[in-house]
Parts: structure tokens; sequence; C-alpha cells
């Protein structure tokens, strides 16, 4: 009885010696596994960053030549905007220095008794100009902004 009590204690300990080792392999190869995959997850997205940056190359060199037809036409319009608007800056700074001098010429005559209400109604007027073109110089200043922007994001496409 005692010797086959000692064989099972003996069989006993065996078996859980050698599912130890069976469990430390197989965590071991878990180990080994999960590097695996995780290395195959990173080729994946690798390979998936490739695939997304050749397409984007693609449709890049297709519209390439698109982009530098709508670049040169949307130049052009906003070199044509910037004309316009430097024209209107020069009308307005004429219609400012006319206005001027309407005001001093009336300021120095010598009937000054008969022109205070031509040269009050002509300093209201001219201060409504003057805030009509300060208006007008700051749409426009806007416009040439936002047209620089707008010629600098093309250049940027290209």
């Amino acid at each position: 009885k005692r010797s086959l009590e000692r064989r099972y204690k003996h069989e006993v300990s065996r078996l859980t010696k050698e599912k130890e080792r069976d469990k430390e392999e197989l965590n071991r190869r878990v180990q080994v596994l999960e590097g695996e995959l995780s290395r195959a997850a990173q080729d994946k997205e690798e390979l998936r960053r490739r695939v997304e940056y050749l397409q984007e190359s693609d449709e890049k060199d297709g519209y390439k030549h698109e982009i530098s037809s709508l670049t040169k036409e949307k130049e052009r319009e906003l070199s044509r905007r910037v004309q316009v608007l430097e024209g209107e800056l020069s009308r307005a700074a004429q219609d400012k220095e006319e206005l001027r001098r309407r005001v001093e010429y009336l300021q120095e005559s010598d009937e000054k008794d008969g022109y205070k209400h031509e040269i009050s109604r002509l300093t209201k007027e001219k201060e409504r100009d003057k805030e009509e073109l300060n208006r007008r110089v700051q749409v426009l200043e806007g416009e040439l902004s936002r047209a620089a922007q707008d010629k600098e994001e093309l250049r940027r496409r290209v």
C-alpha cells in the first residue's frame, strides 16, 4: 500500500512539474505570438500609410495641372481686384483733398460771415465724407488682405 502511495505521489509530482513546464512553454509561445501579432499590426499600419501616401501622391499629380490653371486664374482675378481697389483708394484720396481745399478756401475768405453756414455745412459734409472714406478704406484694405490671403492659399496648394 505504501509503495503504491509513493508511486502515486511521485506520479502526481512528476505530472505537476510537467504541467508547470507546459504552462511556462505556453506562456512563452503566447508572448512570441503576441509580439508577432503586434509587429503584424505595425506592418499593416505602415502599409496602410504607404498606400494612403501613394494615393494622395497620385491624386496630387492628377490635379496638379488643374490647380495650376485655377491658381493662375485666381491670381489674374486678384490682380484685377487689387487694381480696382487701388483706383478706388486713389479717387477717395482725391475727393478728400478736394474737400479739404474747399473748406480751407472758405475759411480763409474775407467773407467769413456770409460763408459760415456754408463752411459749417461743408465741414459736416467733409466729416461725413471722411467717415465714409475711412469705412471704404477699411473695406478695401480688408478686401486687399483677403485677396492676399487667397493668393497665398493658392500658392500653398501648389
